[in-house]
């Protein structure tokens, strides 16, 4: 599990963020999910969430990576049971790796983007 926030790693004359600018440039050779051989198929997402909205119940993916990222609202995803990890501000994100338990709760109206793929 790794978070962050996106728009924190721009530079000043940036105004929008990108995944590419946080996870690399095509063909970088530290970076193989650029590499055109392995390029995953990706499902994107848009997610609309209402204050409340929840998922109680601990379950994880055996072969999916997720990627969620904060468009707006706030969002808190649990991971395995003990790690809360808040969504507050645009562009914050967490990525989830296969078999991590995890639950989620929104605290207030959110969108979010979210991108899976199998590993």
């Amino acid at each position: 599990m790794k978070n962050g926030n996106f728009n924190s790693k721009l530079k000043h004359s940036q105004r929008n963020g990108s995944l590419i600018n946080r996870l690399g440039k095509l063909g970088d050779s530290k970076n193989p999910i650029f590499d055109f051989k392995n390029i995953p198929k990706i499902e994107v997402r848009w997610i609309r969430l209402k204050k409340g909205d929840t998922k109680t119940v601990p379950h994880k993916h055996k072969v999916i990576q997720t990627l969620i990222i904060l468009v707006r609202g706030h969002h808190e995803v649990t991971i395995n049971k003990s790690k809360m990890v808040p969504l507050k501000k645009e562009g914050d994100f967490i990525f989830i790796e296969p078999n991590d338990l995890h639950t989620w709760v929104t605290k207030k109206d959110t969108l979010l983007m979210v991108l899976r793929w199998k590993i």
